[in-house]
């Protein structure tokens, strides 16, 4: 079991599962530059209709985790090869090395099915965001699948260096032998029989591997075989979609036709609207003249007043209609939606917030104290609801972080090493598990099965510790070592893949997992070299980018998958003319508009908003007068557009577009 039965109230803790209420304390209830990375829609695509958009999801995501898997098994496969043939080449590593090989395969005939599947719904003229998410799941399948090929060609010609040695150094032992025997004095009989049965012992033994390494390379053969059919398939399947893609052509020929035609209508439309104006113009001086002449002959110079001002101002208000005209308005930036100070909470800067740690309702949000201890607030008002002393007067915090699928449930991270679970409903800890070290960073996969600690530099070793959370008090699975030399500051599991996690370091390293396997040698399918992590986090449709900042303010995109970098911005100090931005807050991403924005401070308590391009940084936003020291946190609600902010003055701010 795991910690979310709590949820319901139950004794058997168990994460995620539950939803409970808070108790009676707790309440329950723009112009951006675009990143020009991906330009598929949302993480979870839609199909062209609603009966088949649940299949289509699925079969979406089932396609994404396979290549996934691909490519961390291929990882694996490359790093056997390269122990292939030398002193660590033992039959226990031959064995992983085919059973890696057979599982890929496996696998790789899986994914073609679900991704000719993928391949075979038909979006509409208007669903670009079907077509583009085929196109890129077809893309990184073809991709894994010639870095599969390749390895397995590296394999086959490994395997047949290997049969041909073997095969030549058995013959010229045969014959040594033979000739050793024939130059020798005779032997007695026993010692001659000893000799020989030991020689076919030897000689079945080699005969033996040799079969055993033939049949693998069989087995090579047949994998390359297989993939360069799938590459057959997969442009068969393109040429199939041809014809849409014709369509979809003369479709995008039509709307530039139109668009063209809508310039022309535009522009003759303006024309009218200058003869109009000036014809407005005529017809209020002839309007003017005839009062004047009116009030001349009549002798009434009141005329002159009353009905010229009711006629000036009907011209004034068609003519305002005329030059502005209802469509004519300019359309709402960033700029023209500022972020105002709604209110602000003060606090003592001894025991100031260092995390806004937003509940999964968004109603409420935790705040650990420099101090030691957690305020829970309302999200909406900044009113503190609890406290919570977490573990006693001299125990420091790290990380605060909710259940994501229970508001009730709190987990803290300390650096007595513990990490601890919260019920708010009675402010009590229920869980604890001990990671003998300082914690800096922890997270839960999304599937609420799996937590990963990781620690401080103790001795020699910064370590990662993982818990099966499903069991009571917690399964230690595994601890890892070697990936990091230094602090851990950083650990995140992807949002939608339970087994996929990266983490960051002091050290400079980000390291990328695949967590089917609890082998750190095989876990670790990606090292990065970068600067000391400061954060790190997923974006784009189907989270497959990380971004990374560092305690040197340095911020960098890469792609999680590959471990390729995308871009470096370098040092964000300075980047704004408008703002002086002194240090990197955090990021935050926009699913619903696929934008990345970077929050950063002035030593002023000013914070500043950055929207991510690539290659540029754009200020957005900027928030004034709320701080008048370092903001350590923010939490930025985009779909309400309230931002919660935490400074070392001690205060709480809440802003609101």
């Amino acid at each position: 079991m795991s910690f979310a039965d709590f949820g319901t109230g139950t004794a058997s803790p168990r994460l995620g599962a539950g939803s409970g209420p808070l108790s009676a304390g707790l309440p329950a209830g723009q112009r951006a530059v675009h990143i020009p990375l991906n330009t598929a829609g949302s993480s979870s695509p839609a199909a062209p209709s609603a009966d088949s958009g649940a299949a289509f999801r699925r079969l979406w995501d089932s396609v994404s985790n396979s290549i996934f898997q691909i490519s961390s098994n291929t990882a694996t496969i490359q790093r056997l090869l390269g122990l292939f043939g030398g002193p660590r080449d033992t039959p226990e590593m031959r064995q992983q090395l085919h059973d890696v090989t057979e599982r890929t395969r496996s696998l790789i005939k899986t994914t073609t099915a679900d991704l000719k599947k993928v391949m075979a719904f038909v979006p509409s003229d208007q669903d670009r965001q079907v077509r583009i998410t085929q196109k890129k799941l077809q893309k990184d399948f073809e991709e894994v699948l010639r870095r599969f090929q390749e390895a397995s060609k590296v394999a086959a010609e490994k395997s047949r260096e290997f049969v041909a040695r073997a095969r030549t150094h058995q013959a010229l032992s045969i014959s040594a032998e033979e000739d050793a025997e024939e130059d020798e004095p005779l032997l007695g009989r026993a010692q001659q029989l000893s000799q020989l049965r030991v020689l076919d012992a030897e000689v079945e033994f080699n005969e033996a591997l040799i079969a055993e390494r033939e049949q693998d390379l069989v087995g090579i053969e047949q994998s390359i075989q297989e993939v360069n059919e799938i590459f057959r398939d997969l442009g068969t399947l393109v040429n199939q979609q041809q014809h849409l893609l014709d369509n979809i052509e003369t479709n995008v020929d039509s709307v530039a036709i139109n668009v063209e035609g809508a310039h022309s209508e535009l522009r003759t439309a303006n024309g009218y609207q200058e003869r109009r104006q000036s014809f407005m113009c005529w017809i209020f001086i002839a309007l003017l003249v005839e009062h004047l002449i009116h009030a001349f002959f009549i002798r009434r110079p009141e005329l002159l007043l009353f009905p010229l001002l009711d006629t000036v101002t009907l011209l004034i208000c068609e003519l305002a209609l005329v030059v502005v005209g209802p469509g004519n308005r300019s359309l709402p930036d960033m700029a023209a939606n500022p972020f105002v100070l709604k209110r602000q909470l003060p606090g003592s800067s001894d025991s100031y917030a260092f995390q806004v740690a937003a509940a999964p309702t968004q109603t409420h949000f935790a705040a650990p104290r420099a101090t030691g201890g957690i305020t829970i607030h309302d999200a909406a008002t900044l009113d503190q609801s609890a406290a919570l002393a977490a573990g006693g007067p001299d125990t420091v915090l790290s990380q605060v972080m909710f259940d994501s699928a229970n508001p009730s449930l709190l987990l803290a991270g300390s650096h007595d090493g513990l990490v601890r679970l919260w019920d708010l409903r009675n402010g009590a800890t229920v869980l604890t598990w001990n990671a003998h070290a300082p914690v800096l960073s922890f997270d839960v996969n999304c599937t609420h099965t799996l937590m990963a600690v990781g620690t401080e530099l103790v001795g020699e070793d910064a370590k990662i510790h993982f818990w099966d959370v499903r069991a009571a008090g917690g399964t230690l699975l595994a601890s890892f070592e070697e990936c990091h030399s230094d602090d851990v500051t950083q650990i995140k599991f992807h949002p939608t893949q339970a087994e996929a996690m990266v983490s960051g370091s002091t050290d400079g390293l980000i390291c990328l997992y695949n967590l089917s396997t609890f082998e750190e040698d095989d876990a670790i399918y990606q090292i990065i070299k970068n600067d000391s992590i400061s954060k790190l986090g997923y974006f784009g449709p189907s989270y497959e980018y990380i971004y990374a900042t560092t305690h040197m303010e340095t911020f960098s995109l890469w792609r999680f998958l590959e471990g390729e970098k995308i871009y470096t911005f370098g040092d964000v100090r300075g980047i704004s003319e408008e703002l002086k931005l002194d240090y990197l807050i955090d990021c935050t991403y926009d699913a619903a508009s696929q934008r990345l924005f970077v929050l950063a401070g002035s030593q002023e308590g000013s914070i500043g908003v950055l929207d991510v391009g690539l290659g540029n940084l754009q200020l957005a936003y900027t928030l004034n007068g709320g701080h008048t020291d370092i903001v350590r946190a923010a939490h930025w609600r985009l779909e309400t557009g309230s931002l919660i902010s935490a400074s070392e003055d001690g205060s709480l701010c809440l802003w609101q577009q």
